[in-house]
């Protein structure tokens, strides 16, 4: 069988392929894993660059739950993949984890965000943009589980940074310590919480 004839459909059925698991809400994992794929010559445009690492910042009132600028703030890695991009940041120093995924049309960057261990924690949407090729800033719009009823929005910025070995060592050793020390607390917890369930049982033996 001669497949010569079929190599013009490779481009074609990649580019499908791709279109689906956008419509299915697949976008964020393919961009996630596949960023380094070229699609330029399938869909015949480029788009503005933004991958790289930046500082993410996004401001907020006055707030219970990240009362400090240190708990809203964090490095974020911008995956692109065409005209979509994916990043994932900490909030709590380290301690809670998001993951934003957009769109970028024209210099705007259109999409939404959400805890990653949980989308029915803290959620929502955002419109950034691109104002140069070392900033982005817009607005994030979003609400929590403890309080669904009330919408928050602010300001959310990101500045490009240039980080090296000896930058990125010591804060994602900080957040790994920090997210281990939580789920060691979690686990002892649990624990205790076993045992006096069980020392409640053999009392009412």
């Amino acid at each position: 069988m001669n497949f010569e004839i079929y190599k013009p459909l490779i481009p074609f059925v990649l580019g499908l392929l791709l279109k689906i698991a956008l419509d299915v809400n697949l976008g964020k994992c393919f961009v996630k894993f596949f960023f380094w794929i070229s699609f330029r010559g399938i869909f015949r445009k480029t788009s503005v660059k933004v991958s790289g690492v930046y500082k993410q910042y996004w401001h907020i009132g006055k707030n219970e739950r990240y009362p400090k600028v240190c708990q809203r703030q964090s490095l974020v890695t911008l995956k692109q993949l065409n005209n979509y991009c994916y990043g994932e940041f900490y909030a709590k120093e380290g301690l809670e984890r998001y993951y934003l995924f957009g769109e970028i049309i024209d210099r705007k960057i259109i999409g939404h965000w959400s805890s990653y261990e949980s989308k029915l924690d803290y959620f929502g949407s955002f419109e950034l943009t691109i104002l140069s090729s070392k900033k982005i800033k817009g607005v994030w719009i979003g609400h929590s589980s403890e309080n669904p009823a009330v919408i928050n929005q602010h300001d959310w910025m990101f500045t490009a940074v240039v980080p090296n070995y000896k930058f990125l060592v010591p804060i994602l050793f900080n957040i790994k310590m920090k997210r281990l020390i939580k789920q060691l607390t979690r686990t002892q917890k649990k624990a205790a919480k076993g045992l006096s369930s069980k020392h409640s049982n053999n009392k009412g033996v």
